[in-house]
Parts: structure tokens; sequence; C-alpha cells
């Protein structure tokens, strides 16, 4: 089987068993964010706070919940680079020191959300809002058609029919063939053919 693929994939090799895991090397990347709340936290809130919940930080719409307040995030890239320090606690404020841990570019920007309870889903047609409605499209073949097109409505894809196409004159029939001119612009309509 392998001198099939050798000849068709040219330094091809065929593999009946794969080494072992430990020479695969594992890398961690580690990225430093920062949380901006926003100015609608109370300050009280955060120091207060004893646990909170960081949900999804790897997604596009992280979420945090703190003290059953819960807040909807979203990835910014700065402008400028901050940097993040450490500080060692000690009994003499003048004696206080701070170690830089590393810098960032990214921030995740917070606003509290209020979330509802799901719903069960409605039919379509008690989904709507006031003033509208749900119409039946009349197709090609005359029968009625309840389901909405909603690609169709909204010009995404065209009408699905077809027209129907001219019939060729046959040899023995007098007739003009069209043909266009070659060019820019619209072409124009020569005749052609026995009189």
């Amino acid at each position: 089987m392998s001198t099939q693929f050798s000849t068709l994939v040219p330094h091809y090799t065929h593999v009946d068993s794969f080494s072992a895991d430990d020479d695969y090397d594992d890398e961690e990347e580690v990225f430093y964010v920062t949380l901006d709340l926003g100015g609608a936290v109370d300050s009280a809130l955060i120091p207060s706070s004893q646990s909170y919940r960081l949900i999804g930080l790897d997604t596009p719409t992280p979420f945090l919940q703190i003290s059953g307040a819960v807040f909807r995030g979203r990835h910014d890239e700065l402008l400028g680079t901050e940097l993040l320090f450490t500080d060692k606690e000690s009994a003499d404020w003048s004696k206080r020191t701070i170690a830089h841990v590393a810098n960032t570019e990214r921030r995740i920007a917070f606003t509290e959300v209020h979330l509802k309870p799901k719903t069960p889903m409605a039919a379509p047609h008690e989904m709507l809002l006031p003033g509208q409605a749900v119409f039946a499209i009349q197709t090609d073949l005359g029968e009625p058609r309840p389901d909405i097109d909603l690609d169709r409505l909204v010009g995404k894809t065209g009408p699905t029919t077809t027209r129907k196409r001219r019939e060729k004159p046959k040899d023995g029939e007098a007739g003009q063939e069209v043909k266009k001119a070659k060019g820019k612009g619209k072409g124009r309509a020569r005749g052609y053919g026995s009189g």
C-alpha cells in the first residue's frame, strides 16, 4: 500500500504507529489581560467579594460574576502597553516595594447585564411583533407555501423560476439568427439567414 502512495505523492512515508507522547513538547503560552469593570461598579464591591467566576476567558464574550452581579465582556487591543506590578506588603509603607510582573496589550471591558430565564420556544406566528403578519407565498405551481423563504425575501437569493429558451429554427425553415457584436457595450443584432 505504501508503494501506491509513494508513486502518487513524492516523499510520502507510510507510518504504522506513532512514537511515544514524550517526543512531543507541550509549550504553554501565558497572556496577561486586565479586566475593566468600568464606572458602573461600586468600588466597595470588589474588595468585599470573597469569590468570583470568570467563564469563557478564551471566547469572544467572556462572562464575570461577582457577588451576584453578572458582567459580559469584550476583548480590546490597547494602543499602548500596560505594565503590571505586584506589591510586597509590609507593615511600614516607606519600605514597601513593587516588582514588575509583565506587560500587556490586552484588556477585557465588562458591562453589567441582567440575565433572564429562558422561555420555551413559541410557534413562529406567536413570536410576531405588533403590525407583523405571516404571508403565504404563491409558488409557480399554484399551491400556497406557508413557510417564508427569508433569503429570497431579503434579496440574498433570486426567484427559483426559469424562463423558457427560444427554439432555434430548423434547417429547412427561414429565420434569423441573432449574434452579439464583440466589444464593449450592448451588442447590435445582426440578421443572418436565408431570406
